[in-house]
Order: structure tokens, then C-alpha cells, then sequence
């Protein structure tokens, strides 16, 4: 089946209502991969969320829109959620707006970038729950680079602010 087709289930802010199992649907190309007019809207979402801490700087943010690593869902002319990652490989961030929680879009976005790995912030809030019943399982802990330690987002020194996750059947086979 080809990534055009996939569909995810979401409970109410989708676009299409599906009578015959009577759920709202958000197809994959309701996902984008941003572009630098969103970059700015991108950053204060991250901002908002992450209280202002400069989570991503700007020069940052803009790179990886330009290496086509950040992805977008947008709702009334709104972007809602974001994910940061290389697709099937990595996922860093993900981020779904506080009042659209709950509506599976963090779920659409993780299934769409498909990523073997995820790094785990959880310094604000540990979202370890939500990975583990996308079926991914703890590895390790890791200290963030230098650079988020020089913003003050992470605390200083080496503390392991940082799990990294696996897909449970990556897991197994890594530990193999």
C-alpha cells in the first residue's frame, strides 16, 4: 500500500467523516513537510509550549525545514502539530498544540514518520507513556549535546536528560 492511501484514525478535527465505520479520517496528505514561510509559526508553537526557552533557534529550525525534516498538520489555517526528525530513521521532537491533545495527531504523526528511534526529552514533562503504546521501548539514557545545555533548556552538566526509544521490535534485535 503506498503512503498516499494509509489512513489514520483521529477522532474529531479530521477533514473527512468515513459513515461506514462512522470515525473522522486524517489521510497522510493532511501531513507536509513545512516549508520557511511556516518557519516562524513553527518556532512560536515550540516557544509557546516549551515557555519561551528558545527551544529551536531560528537558524536551526530553518535548516531542517530546508533538509525536509520538519512535518506539519494544519487545521482552519492553523499549524497544530509538528514532528522534527528524519523519516523512518529518527524522531526529535513532537509537538501537538495543548488545546488539540487527545485527538490521535501526535499518533498520525508518529506513524507517518515511521522513525526507528526517538529521543525522549524529559526535562518539562516525560512523554515516555505515549512512545510505549506506539510500541516503542526504552534503550538508554544519553546527555544532551553541548548546545542544549548552553541554551539552559537541559540542566547543566552531565546530567542523562535524554532516553532514547526503539521500536520494541528494533529493541529486541539490537539486544540480540
Amino acid at each position: 500500500m503506498t503512503r498516499r492511501h494509509e489512513h489514520f484514525q483521529i477522532t474529531k478535527y479530521a477533514r473527512r467523516y468515513d459513515r461506514g465505520s462512522g470515525k473522522f479520517i486524517l489521510s497522510t496528505t493532511d501531513i507536509s513537510s513545512a516549508n520557511m514561510t511556516e518557519a516562524e509559526e513553527i518556532g512560536a508553537l515550540l516557544d509557546r509550549f516549551y515557555r519561551g526557552y528558545g527551544f529551536i533557534p531560528k537558524g536551526m529550525l530553518q535548516d531542517k525545514i530546508q533538509r525536509k525534516q520538519v512535518y506539519v498538520f494544519r487545521y482552519k489555517s492553523r499549524i497544530i502539530a509538528v514532528a522534527i526528525g528524519r523519516h523512518k530513521t529518527v524522531l526529535w521532537n513532537l509537538l501537538v498544540h495543548p488545546d488539540y491533545r487527545g485527538k490521535g495527531l501526535g499518533q498520525a504523526l508518529l506513524k507517518y514518520l515511521n522513525p526507528k528511534r526517538v529521543r525522549v526529552k524529559y526535562t518539562l514533562k516525560d512523554p515516555s507513556q505515549f512512545y510505549e503504546k506506539a510500541g516503542y521501548r526504552f534503550v538508554e539514557y544519553v546527555v544532551p549535546k553541548s548546545f542544549w545545555t548552553r541554551t539552559g533548556f537541559h540542566k547543566k552538566g552531565s546530567e542523562l536528560t535524554i532516553k532514547i526509544m526503539e521500536k520494541a521490535s528494533d529493541a529486541i534485535q539490537n539486544k540480540s
